[in-house]
């Protein structure tokens, strides 16, 4: 009997693990790492554009998912576009704790790699960040492009 029990509390306890405090698959990243030196770098070699932008547009489509527009204002790596489309997330309405839920005039500094159909991506995982948390990360990065 108590083999039962404890089997059931494990079950249901590590149901609970997997989701944040929405109900959300959790992400394996969910703590924000230290912005180091090395880490921001680590993160810039690892990526296919590193740009700062203010989203113009999020667009939802059924079959492929949710994606932002954003206006490039600076660039650290990646094609001089003055406009990226980056992709967010499979659904509108659902995501994980690892998906960036950009929103229209927003400004972010994006780290972006290429997913698997081909589209630049980004997640929570990244370096990725608001603007108004920025700071630490641009001075890391060092001089910039105009798009």
């Amino acid at each position: 009997m108590r083999i039962v029990v404890y089997f059931v509390v494990l079950l249901v306890g590590s149901s609970f693990a997997a989701t944040d405090s929405c109900g959300l698959p959790q992400c394996t990243c969910v703590e924000t790492p230290q912005v180091t030196p090395g880490y921001v770098r680590g993160q810039l070699e690892r990526s296919t554009a590193v740009f700062l932008g203010t989203v113009t547009h999020v667009t939802f489509d059924t079959t492929r998912g949710a994606f932002a527009e954003i206006r490039v204002s600076r660039r650290w790596k990646g094609a001089g576009d003055s406009t990226v489309k980056l992709y967010l997330r499979q659904r509108r309405d659902v995501g994980t704790t690892c998906d960036l839920w950009l929103r229209e005039g927003e400004e972010w500094l994006i780290f972006a790699t290429t997913n698997d159909n081909g589209a630049l991506a980004s997640s929570f995982c990244s370096a990725s960040v608001p603007r108004g948390r920025a700071d630490s990360s641009i001075t890391i990065l060092g001089i910039s492009r105009a798009p």
